[in-house]
This record gives C-alpha cells, structure tokens and sequence, in this order.
C-alpha cells in the first residue's frame, strides 16, 4: 500500500522502516532479531514489500540482548552504503 501510494513520486517522499522481533538466546546469534544475516533479509523483505530500490532510514527497533551492538552498526554501515546516492 505504502509501495504504490509513494512510487510515482519515489524521489519526494523519505521512506522509514524498522526492523527486529527479536527472539530468545536459545536460537543463537545468527537467528536472532539484530543478526547481520537477519537485517540483511529484512531489508530484502521491505523492499518487496514497500515496491522500492531504497530505504532512506532504517533502525533496530530494539536490542535483542544476544547480538554484539558492533554487529549492529557494521551490518547497518554496510546497508547505508549500499544505498548511498553519489554526490550530485
């Protein structure tokens, strides 16, 4: 719904999403809600569905107490970069 109302005029609009359901210590670190590997296919997962190439900003809704905080930032700076428009 989002998708369809922003598409024609993508380029005004600043997109905002967030990630995590987090989930217990049990599953272990790669299956938890602020893993690399999870962002990686949650951003995948809001592109579908949002129907864009881009999310302008993105945030862990909450620390999963499992994942390193360090992870956390290096897999969002990677995110960031894959989305970084080049200067104008």
């Amino acid at each position: 719904m989002v998708g369809d109302f922003i598409a024609a005029d993508r380029d005004y609009f600043v997109l905002a999403t967030k990630y995590t359901l987090g989930t217990t210590a049990a599953d272990g670190i790669a299956r938890t809600g602020n893993s690399r590997k999870y962002m990686v296919r949650s951003v995948e997962g809001s592109l579908k569905r949002l129907k864009t190439d881009r999310i302008d900003l993105y945030w862990a809704h909450f620390a999963d107490g499992v994942t390193p905080m360090e992870e956390i930032a290096r897999a969002s700076g990677r995110q960031s970069e894959r989305f970084s428009h080049p200067a104008a």
